[in-house]
C-alpha cells in the first residue's frame, strides 16, 4: 500500500514539474536566458490577446451578447498575466519554498513511521488536479479547433468568397485579410495565446494544491510524533523538531500568501463574472452546435474546479492546522513540567490560515460565496438586458 502512494505521489509530483518546467517556473540550478525569458514573454502574448479582445468588446458595447462573450475571455487572459508577474517577482520565494517543502518531502518519503499518514490523501489532490488539467487542456482545444474546421469546411468545399474566421473575438489595430497569408500568422499567433493559456492556468493553480498538499504532509508528521510523547517518552528532540517545522510551516503559509493572495483575491472577482457571462450567453444562443455546447459547459465545469480547488486546499490545510493543535493538547503531557511549558507554548501558536491578501479566508465558504455572487451577476445582466 504504501508503495503505491509513493509512486502515486512521485507521479502528481513529476506531471506539476513537468508543466512548470515548460512555463519556466519550476526552480533549475543555472537557468538558461531562454528559460527565464519565459516568464515575461508569455506575459506580452497574454497582455496583447487581451487588448485586442478589448477592441473587440468596445467595438459592441451596445450588444450585451457579444460584449459579455469578449469579457469572459480577456479576464483569462489577464488572469495568466497577473499569475505570471506575481511568480516572477516572488521568485525567490519559489526557491524557498521548493527547499522547505519539496526537498524536506523528499527526504519524508524515507519514513516508513509516517509515510502512509503522510500520503493518505494524496489520490484526491492527485485526481482533482488532473481532472482540472484535462478541463483546461479541452477547453482551450476546443478553442482552436472549432474555428479550424470551421475553415477546413470552407477551404474543401471551395466556398466562395472564402472568410475564415480567427480563434477569438478580435479587433486587432490593422486590418486583417480573411484569407491569406497574413490571416495564417495571425491564427498562428492565438493559437500560441492558447497554449500559453493552457499551460500557465494549469501548472500555477496545480502547485497551489501540489504546495498545500506538502504543507499538510508535514502537519501530519509532526502530529505523529508530538502524540509519541508522554511521561517515559519525553525526548526534547521531538519536541524541538516540532516547534521549528511548524514555524517553518508558517513562513512557507506567507510565502504562499504573498505570491497567491492577488491570484486568489483576482479569481474569486473573475470567476463569478466569467461564470455568469457564459450562462448569460447560453442562455441567448438560438441555435448552438454540439461542439459549442461541449466548449461553454466544459468552461463552466472548469472555472468551477479552479475555484473549488483553492478553497477545498485552503480548507484541508487549516483543518489539518487544527488536527495539529488538538494532537498536541491530546499528547501525555501531565506529570512533566518541562513538556507542559512547551506544550503551553505550541498551544498558543495560531492555526496555519490562507488569506487571499489579507482580504478574505480561503477556504469553502469562499466557494460559496463566490457561486452565489455569480448568481447576483446573471440576474444583474438580465435586468439590464430588459431595460435596454
Amino acid at each position: 500500500m504504501s508503495s503505491n502512494k509513493i509512486s502515486e505521489y512521485l507521479t502528481y509530483r513529476e506531471v506539476v514539474k513537468k508543466l512548470l518546467l515548460l512555463t519556466g517556473v519550476w526552480p533549475v540550478e543555472k537557468p538558461s536566458v531562454i528559460y527565464r525569458s519565459l516568464p515575461y514573454i508569455q506575459i506580452v502574448v497574454g497582455f496583447s490577446m487581451a487588448y485586442v479582445i478589448f477592441g473587440f468588446v468596445r467595438a459592441h458595447s451596445d450588444n450585451i451578447n457579444l460584449m459579455t462573450r469578449g469579457l469572459s475571455i480577456i479576464t483569462a487572459f489577464l488572469t495568466i498575466v497577473l499569475k505570471m508577474t506575481c511568480l516572477i517577482i516572488y521568485r525567490r520565494e519559489i526557491y524557498d519554498l521548493h527547499e522547505l517543502l519539496d526537498v524536506y518531502f523528499k527526504n519524508l518519503l524515507q519514513d516508513l513511521n509516517v509515510i502512509k499518514t503522510v500520503l493518505s490523501n494524496v489520490t484526491t489532490f492527485r485526481r482533482l488536479t488532473i481532472v482540472f488539467i484535462i478541463l483546461v487542456v479541452y477547453s482551450c482545444g476546443c478553442w482552436v479547433f472549432l474555428p479550424l474546421y470551421h475553415n477546413y469546411q470552407q477551404y474543401s468545399r471551395h466556398i466562395q468568397p472564402t472568410k475564415y474566421a480567427l480563434i477569438y473575438p478580435t479587433n486587432y489595430p490593422w486590418n486583417i485579410p480573411t484569407s491569406g497569408y497574413i490571416f495564417h500568422l495571425h491564427f498562428i499567433f492565438e493559437t500560441i495565446a492558447s497554449t500559453i493559456l493552457c499551460l500557465i492556468t494549469t501548472s500555477v493553480d496545480s502547485l497551489f494544491a501540489f504546495y498545500a498538499f506538502q504543507i499538510i504532509g508535514q502537519l501530519r508528521e509532526i502530529s505523529h510524533y508530538i502524540s509519541l510523547v508522554d511521561e517515559n517518552n519525553n525526548d526534547k528532540s521531538i519536541i524541538r523538531k516540532c516547534v521549528i517545522q511548524y514555524q517553518n510551516l508558517m513562513k512557507c503559509r506567507d510565502m504562499i500568501e504573498k505570491m497567491y493572495g492577488p491570484m486568489i483575491l483576482w479569481i474569486m472577482i473573475t470567476n463569478a463574472v466569467i461564470l455568469c457571462t457564459v450562462m448569460f450567453q447560453i442562455t441567448h444562443m438560438k441555435s448552438i452546435s454540439k461542439g459549442r455546447i461541449g466548449l461553454l459547459f466544459t468552461w463552466i465545469s472548469l472555472k468551477t474546479l479552479q475555484t473549488f480547488i483553492y478553497s477545498w486546499s485552503g480548507s484541508q490545510l487549516t483543518v489539518e492546522s487544527e488536527n495539529y493543535s488538538t494532537a498536541v493538547y491530546c499528547s501525555k503531557w501531565y506529570g512533566n513540567k518541562s513538556f507542559m511549558s512547551s506544550v503551553i507554548i505550541m498551544l498558543t501558536q495560531r492555526p496555519l490560515v490562507l488569506t487571499a491578501c489579507n482580504f478574505s479566508v480561503v477556504s469553502l465558504d469562499m466557494f460559496v460565496t463566490i457561486l452565489n455572487t455569480t448568481m447576483s451577476y446573471f440576474f444583474l445582466l438580465q435586468a439590464l438586458e430588459t431595460e435596454v
